[in-house]
């Protein structure tokens, strides 16, 4: 076929039946069907129970934070402003 720019070897045609997948479109079903889909999830802020600060924003999955009744995420992390281990709560308001 033609050569490219730098002249260095030709370029390999490769001639497809029509309606049959190129090797690209065959790795991205595989890829598809591989991976977790990332359905009912939300953001939320965390804030820090003693100061009050925002500190982080994370996701979380709606279904399984409903079904358990436990309500609110609260997770231990540290505080920039209190400069320690602290409760942080989950809120919906995203500063």
């Amino acid at each position: 076929m033609g050569e490219r720019a730098h002249g260095k070897g030709k370029v390999a045609s490769s001639i497809l039946a029509p309606g049959s997948k190129t090797i690209a479109e065959q790795s991205n079903l595989c890829y598809n069907t591989l991976m977790a889909k990332k359905g009912a999830r939300e953001l939320v802020a965390l804030i820090c129970s003693s100061c009050k600060s925002q500190n982080y924003i994370t996701e979380r999955n709606k279904v399984n934070m409903d079904t358990k009744g436990k309500g609110k995420l609260q997770i231990n992390k540290f505080c920039k402003r209190c400069k320690k281990y602290t409760s942080h709560k989950e809120t919906s308001k995203l500063k």
